[in-house]
């Protein structure tokens, strides 16, 4: 047993190389200001976590501390074996809690160890260990806590996803076999680094998840409910004149990836032999999500089936602009939901292209369980207010739970807005151009519902007058989140303090 004085100077005995060490291969910006000091502070830290760590496990040390200004903050030194993920998997756990990371550094050092994990040795020798030292805003105790268990969750998933890598694309590559055409090329595609492979799991007609992999050892079930699993069973079940089946279902999981990025898990599902299903889980990666259509199986063939269907010739200008309007759709959206769903997609994307608008799209994703709503704004229209208010209205309208959003900004006048869903229980899409209007009316028609407001409580000529002199000088905050009448009402008071203030002037 190690007495506090010991571990005391054991401590000591570490802060000196770590010191030299913990701003290895940092960006200038990362070590602008990080005087010794300070070095010093994050290195003493920094051993408190390399001191001891169990193998195959993560450790963790988090303290307050003071800045020069007075202002209070947290840092964060996490000891690991060396991996992929690890720095965006623990900045997404940072950045879930609403903090904002204002110092992040990553030296991967040599380090010796016993075998029970003791530190025996810093800078020469021994193995690669990733050190993760993070200055953030401070959060409470609560805050900490949960900061630490989601640390030693993910980090163990990404452990997991790393481990079985090989395993999970041996798995792809088998389907990718056994599929034809388009989908068993999709497949190879996602395996040839297009498809950040995190987990797998076969589930067959009946009983538990089985052949497990990756992050799917601890969360198979939640990758897809078991509604879910059973009508992917039967959407790819073979058919009754030909026997043929489906070989693929591209999908969306309500699960968000504990590893790498926080956003729902992408999943790639296959048929088993017994009429089960495979459920591969990942992300994109973010050269396959801007890849030219051309160059994603599936897609490609869709594209060339909507510029024939058009009669659109690749060279002109139409077939053109179909082809950059099918580039700029998600790519993980576009191979998966109906073509007739695309079609319509990528023509309204199209007239947005020549024409900024407002403009939505409702499309169902595979198997009933999401809408993806498709809102286009002017961009000089787009605020972070709007943005919360479309995806309520969006999640009340379809009577379901918002899971995710996405902006994307092109560089004509428009930009477009992407919302997912959790539908799962309602029967229907709502009436698009009744969302339609309502957003038309949130973005544009405030003024007018404020001049309306005011001929029911005044003069009608004065109601005008009145709404030209004050309506556009209301902030857009202020537009977002007050009524019309509301706004009336305000604008009258400060119509009688205009009065007022003359009076007093004469």
């Amino acid at each position: 047993m190690v007495s506090d004085q010991q571990r005391a100077a054991l401590l000591e005995g570490w802060v000196r190389p770590l010191a030299a060490l913990i701003t290895k291969g940092s960006v200038p910006g990362e070590i602008e200001g990080f005087a010794a000091p300070a070095r010093r502070e994050a290195a003493c830290l920094a051993a408190e976590a390399l001191l001891h760590r169990a193998p195959l496990h993560p450790s963790i040390a988090l303290e307050s501390f003071a800045r020069k200004d007075g202002e209070r903050q947290m840092r964060l030194a996490i000891a690991n074996d060396d991996m992929p993920f690890l720095v965006d998997t623990v900045a997404a756990i940072i950045a879930r809690h609403g903090l904002i990371i204002s110092r992040l550094l990553h030296p991967v050092i040599s380090v010796s160890r016993t075998a029970e994990g003791d530190l025996t040795g810093i800078g020469k020798g021994g193995g690669a260990e990733s050190l993760i030292y993070i200055e953030c805003d401070r959060g409470d105790a609560r805050t900490r806590m949960a900061i630490r268990e989601e640390l030693r969750a993910n980090l163990g998933a990404v452990r997991a996803a790393v481990t079985d890598w090989h395993a999970l694309e041996s798995a792809v590559r088998a389907d990718a076999a056994a599929a034809t055409g388009d989908e068993g090329a999709f497949l190879n595609w996602a395996a040839d680094g297009n498809f950040t492979l995190l987990g797998k799991a076969d589930f067959p007609t009946k009983g538990a998840a089985v052949a497990k992999l990756g992050l799917a050892r601890g969360k198979a079930e939640a990758l897809l409910s078991a509604t879910a699993r059973v009508a992917a069973a039967k959407a790819m079940a073979p058919r009754a004149t030909t026997q043929d089946r489906r070989a693929l279902l591209i999908v969306k999981s309500n699960l968000i990836s504990p590893v790498h990025r926080a956003v729902p898990l992408d999943l790639l599902i296959t048929p088993l032999a017994n009429g089960g299903i495979r459920v591969h889980a990942g992300l994109w990666t973010s050269g396959a999500l801007g890849a030219a259509p051309d160059d994603v199986p599936i897609l490609s063939a869709r594209l060339a089936a909507l510029q024939a269907t058009f009669g659109f010739s690749i060279s002109g200008h139409a077939g053109k602009a179909l082809t950059h309007a099918v580039g700029v759709l998600p790519h993980d959206i576009a191979v998966s939901i109906d073509e007739d769903d695309l079609q319509r997609l990528a023509l309204t994307a199209m007239s947005i292209a020549d024409r900024p608008r407002i403009a939505v799209e409702l499309v169902r994703a595979p198997l009933d369980r999401h809408v993806f709503g498709f809102v286009w704004l002017p961009r000089d229209e787009l605020t972070t207010a709007r943005r919360v208010g479309i995806g309520d209205l969006l999640a009340e309208a379809t009577g379901g739970q918002l899971l995710n959003w996405s902006i994307k900004l092109d560089d004509g006048g428009a930009a477009g807005l992407r919302y997912m869903i959790d539908v799962r229980g309602s029967a229907k899409l709502p009436d698009q151009n009744a969302i339609e209007t309502q957003i038309e009316a949130m973005v544009r028609g405030w003024p007018r519902a404020v001049e309306a407001s005011l001929a029911a409580l005044a003069e009608p000529r004065s109601a005008t007058r009145l709404a030209l002199r004050y309506a556009p000088h209301f902030p857009q905050s202020y537009r977002d989140h007050t009524p019309a009448a509301e706004a009336a009402l305000d604008i009258l008071a400060l119509a009688s303090l205009d009065e007022d203030t003359s009076r007093v002037v004469r």
